[in-house]
């Protein structure tokens, strides 16, 4: 009974290492064949690559800050009033935000009359004191005149006492008479003290007068606003009709005073905007140097450079300026350097409150050796390249330099006559054939 069960078994592992055999030997002969068939080599890969080239490269420390207008003046008037008169700007249109005004052309003039209070009151203070200024001056004239009559009526009542003195000491004149003379000598010395008394009394009133006079000029002057010179209107925030008092402007922060006083004045065509740059920036910063200014934040990224974005003009809102200052002394809170750039335009194109960045060249250079950051590779924090070498890739150390967004400064492991592999360089590797695309071909071959 175990013979006939043990026979099967034999059998089937017999069939079974007979198969394993040949199916061993039919691998063995595939893999030889494989190893004994020509070689056919990669297709080459499709790829874009750029000439190295010689040109400018900047490198940029940007900061953000808000526009303000670097000639500006609060108009306030300093006494309490009705608004009766708003001027008109510059085409005649009566005054309103935006109107362009003159300020005085030359030294010791006004500029164009703005804005008036009702006057009437001290126009007739102003008459009253002129008038008693008047009475002063004839009181004074007349008291004038009384002090020359005082000092001849001294001058004789002295000489006749001198002379009745003589004639007393000769026996020739009574007692008398000489006392009669003294006593005239000495009230006509009186009468001249009392002559000098009311001429400094006279004199001490008009002085009061002029004082007063002068006082209430400057109030006059006060009733109205004059532009201080040549600027737009930036805030009006009167209307004839309205019932001015001085209490009601907020000097507390300037966004309170923009809101409360009665006219602000601003000349846009000088710009300026401070910055709050971190210590590393702000200690590469000096005055002078060439800064773009530009709405919003960082938009040059979308276009390569703040340069390029400045040479298409006014649509791109960006305005060339220079740095002004630097303070040599951090903000204590921040430990920030504070800048200041200035602009001049001549059209608004940066206006005011204008929440910008501005683009400060720290270094330049006038021709160094550029490629594309896009042929960029990083390998442990290393850059290299892909240069495109009769059809072959070759790897390609490299030592960086200044940057932008758009290229950056090879200062070692290119030359001048090369070309780097921009698109298709995530899928290459060393010696891999390669074919450079031609511009046309571009945006059907590679998505």
């Amino acid at each position: 009974m175990s013979r006939t069960i043990k026979r099967p078994m034999v059998w089937i592992l017999s069939a079974l290492f007979i198969a394993l055999v040949m199916g061993t030997i039919w691998r063995l002969d595939q893999l030889e064949a494989l190893r004994n068939m020509p070689e056919n080599p990669a297709p080459p890969l499709l790829v874009e690559a750029v000439p190295v080239r010689t040109g400018p490269i900047s490198r940029w420390v940007c900061g953000e800050g808000t526009a303000t207008a670097v000639q500006q003046r609060h108009l306030i008037f300093k006494t309490p009033g009705t608004v009766v008169f708003l001027g008109t700007g510059e085409d005649g249109t009566p005054l309103h935000e935006g109107s362009r005004v003159k300020g005085p052309s030359r030294a010791g003039e006004k500029g164009d009359c703005l804005a008036r209070l009702d006057s009437r009151d001290i126009k007739e203070e102003l008459r009253l004191i002129r008038a008693r200024q008047e009475e002063a001056a004839q009181e004074l004239e007349i008291e004038s005149t009384g002090l020359d009559q005082a000092k001849k009526d001294l001058d004789l009542a002295k000489n006749k006492y001198d002379r009745s003195k003589k004639l007393y000491d000769r026996k020739a004149l009574p007692l008398s008479v000489l006392e009669e003379n003294e006593t005239a000598w000495q009230s006509a010395l009186s009468s001249l003290k009392a002559a000098r008394a009311r001429i400094k009394s006279v004199k001490a009133s008009a002085k009061g007068l002029r004082a007063r006079y002068d006082q209430t000029l400057l109030r006059l002057e006060d009733t109205a606003l004059f532009a201080p010179f040549d600027g737009v209107v930036a805030r009006l925030n009167i209307s004839q009709g309205d019932l001015f008092q001085p209490s009601s402007v907020d000097l507390s922060t300037k966004a309170a005073l923009q809101a409360t006083a009665p006219i602000t004045l601003i000349d846009p065509g000088l710009m300026e905007i401070t910055l709050n740059l971190p210590v590393f920036d702000g200690l590469e910063v000096a005055p002078g140097q060439k800064t773009l200014i530009q709405w919003g934040s960082m938009d040059w990224y979308k276009q390569g450079s703040p340069e390029e974005s400045s040479n298409r003009g006014q649509d791109d809102h960006t305005l060339e300026g220079r740095v002004y200052s630097v303070s040599p002394v951090l903000n204590i809170s921040g430990r920030t350097v504070r800048v200041k750039v200035r602009a001049r335009q001549d059209k608004p194109l940066i206006p005011y409150g204008l929440f910008g960045t501005c683009w400060i060249e720290v270094e330049r250079k006038e021709k160094a050796l550029l490629v594309p950051t896009a042929a960029l590779l990083f390998r442990d924090g290393l850059p290299f390249v892909y240069v495109a070498d009769n059809g072959i890739a070759r790897q390609r150390a490299i030592k960086i330099g200044l940057a932008d967004k758009k290229e950056v400064e090879v200062m070692e492991g290119l030359g001048p006559k090369e070309w780097v592999i921009t698109r298709g360089r995530y899928r290459l590797f060393p010696d891999r054939p390669v074919k450079i695309i031609e511009q046309k071909e571009k945006d059907h071959v590679l998505k």
